[in-house]
């Protein structure tokens, strides 16, 4: 995980706004599939395969983070729990990255 997570840090700077995508939701509503959209050096690049991992989450079948919620925007609760994870709790580290929804 930590490699990952280092190659997070290198797309990812404190300041980049992370774009998720939610596309599917499961017809008890409690299950949704996003997919985390990322602006590396002009390019767009999906790194929901790199998000899962380094949040211990999965993806599905069509490689989208699958996340499990009800009641707040779970795109932006994957974007805060990453950049906490990568620039640590202290200090506001959870809102060093930005979340944008795509």
């Amino acid at each position: 995980m930590d490699n990952m997570a280092d190659n997070l840090r290198d797309i990812l700077k404190p300041g980049d706004t992370l774009e998720t995508v939610c596309f599917n939701v499961d017809r008890t509503g409690e299950n949704r599939s996003i997919r985390c959209i990322a602006n590396d050096n002009g390019i767009q690049r999906d790194v929901s395969h790199m998000v899962a991992e380094v949040l211990g989450l999965r993806c599905d079948k069509s490689g989208a983070v699958r996340v499990r919620g009800t009641g707040m925007d779970m795109g932006f609760w994957l974007t805060y729990t990453l950049s906490a994870k990568l620039y640590g709790y202290e200090n506001r580290g959870g809102y060093a990255i930005r979340h944008g929804r795509g």
